[in-house]
């Protein structure tokens, strides 16, 4: 039985680093009795969206002022080298790339890891999820998420059915979603601008490799 009370940081880092040397977690790396802690921040925007793509063609989330930090502790004590791998994000309506939606690195000596670059993968979500080890850390991260890659239409692949789903919404109010508002432009209408954007993304897929 593990006690906090007689447990030091250094035996607390051991029991973590056992954790991690097997297979991928399905609940997060902290020994019972040792309350996991996780802080995320969102910085320097705060709120916004970030527009992904298969492949990686999308915005990057320090282009566009939303870096994502996710720092973790386990009693306490940071986490080090949790593997970039298991931390995660996701929503429902994405559908990600093999690797696409992992933090760029494993844990630092504090126990943080971020999110700078780009998210491969469809879809559109309000917000998104954090996980850590397979696990639900933190809800509702006030990072929305869209795709010029959108449902029904060949998930994992850019192509002429969405170029279609975006034609009949170009210039037209009654259609405007922020799902089609690639360059964040808002209401009235989705524009040129969104256009523009998706002709960089055309062509894109999941059998790229995610950078």
């Amino acid at each position: 039985m593990f006690s906090r009370k007689h447990t030091s940081g250094a035996a607390v880092a051991l029991l973590i680093a056992a954790c991690w040397s097997g297979s991928a977690q399905a609940q997060p790396p902290c020994p019972a009795g040792f309350p996991l802690g996780v802080a995320t921040l969102v910085a320097p925007r705060g709120a916004g969206t970030l527009t992904i793509a298969p492949g990686g063609r999308g915005e990057t989330f320090v282009g566009t002022g939303l870096g994502l930090t996710v720092c973790i502790t386990c009693g306490g004590v940071p986490l080090v080298g949790v593997p970039a791998g298991a931390i995660t994000v996701d929503a429902p309506g994405l559908l990600w790339c093999p690797g696409g939606n992992t933090a760029d690195t494993g844990t630092n000596a504090a126990g943080c890891a971020t999110f700078t670059g780009t998210l491969c993968g469809s879809g559109c979500a309000p917000a998104l999820n954090v996980f850590v080890g397979g696990a639900l850390v933190a809800a509702g991260v006030p990072i929305a998420v869209n795709s010029p890659d959108l449902p029904p239409n060949s998930p994992g692949f850019v192509d002429a059915g969405d170029l279609a789903g975006l034609a009949i919404r170009l210039g037209n109010p009654a259609l405007f979603a922020p799902c089609w508002d690639f360059n964040e432009s808002g209401p009235p209408t989705i524009d040129a601008g969104d256009l523009a954007f998706f002709a960089t993304t055309l062509g894109a897929s999941c059998q790229a490799i995610c950078p």
